[in-house]
């Protein structure tokens, strides 16, 4: 941070983030902000965002530059890093010199000048009672110079990840709203071709749906968007014999 910052202008900073990162449109353009905003607050080189997937998955789904990129794929192929211990830990980390760290073999140590040289990564967590307390991923913000963050730093950057973490959390409880209304919507048109071209009683075509979905192993919207599309019962499908 900037030495002239003090607690009133860190509050307001933060305050001016919320209101962006509540009006992100989608998953791109929260996490941008984000990082631009990471690397304002600690007077940083650049930032990224890394998003903890199904299964543990981690993806960096925004960078304000080349650097944090290519640091954040570096990581994922050593399977070692800063980031991906963070995104474990809810009390973040501080790397004061990439060439000295000892903690993360092939990452640390480095000789060479293409990636950064200090970093300070936090997890981002959603902390709602409607949320699932599970990490969404990491903030990361590095600078190329050796020992540019200190315990300040790292306290800045947690305050600004509670922001991050509630403003996607809530975008993530939207779009699955949105998405759950339209899956209802598609599988009841599909339901009345069904019942439209090839007489399958309305209460019987859910569960047929269902089963044409586990026998090819695909989720039961999909499927009922390739039943519109034919506007029938595709071929490879077999409708159950009538008595």
């Amino acid at each position: 941070m900037r030495e002239a910052d003090g607690p009133l202008e860190v509050a307001g900073f933060l305050a001016r983030v919320a209101t962006e990162l509540a009006a992100a449109s989608d998953e791109v353009e929260l996490t941008r902000c984000a990082a631009r905003r990471a690397t304002e607050l600690l007077v940083g080189d650049g930032a990224a965002v890394v998003a903890r997937r199904r299964r543990g998955r981690l993806e960096t789904v925004a960078a304000t530059d080349g650097v944090a990129r290519r640091d954040e794929e570096l990581q994922r192929e050593l399977g070692t890093g800063p980031t991906l211990t963070a995104v474990r830990h809810p009390d973040g980390l501080v790397v004061e010199d990439a060439v000295r760290e000892p903690r993360w073999p092939g990452w640390g140590g480095r000789r060479d000048a293409s990636g950064p040289r200090s970093l300070v990564c936090v997890q981002l967590m959603p902390t709602g009672l409607h949320d699932r307390h599970e990490p969404l991923g990491v903030l990361a913000v590095h600078a190329l110079r050796p020992r540019a963050f200190g315990q300040e730093d790292l306290e800045a950057l947690l305050l600004l990840a509670v922001h991050v973490s509630a403003a996607w959390a809530a975008l993530r409880r939207t779009v699955t709203l949105a998405e759950a209304a339209e899956s209802r919507h598609l599988i009841g048109v599909a339901q009345g071709m069904l019942a439209a071209s090839a007489h399958v009683p309305v209460d019987a075509s859910f569960p047929l749906l269902q089963g044409w979905a586990r026998a090819g192993n695909v989720r039961v919207r999909d499927l009922a968007e390739r039943i519109i599309a034919t506007g029938g019962v595709p071929d490879d499908l077999e409708l159950p014999d009538t008595p």
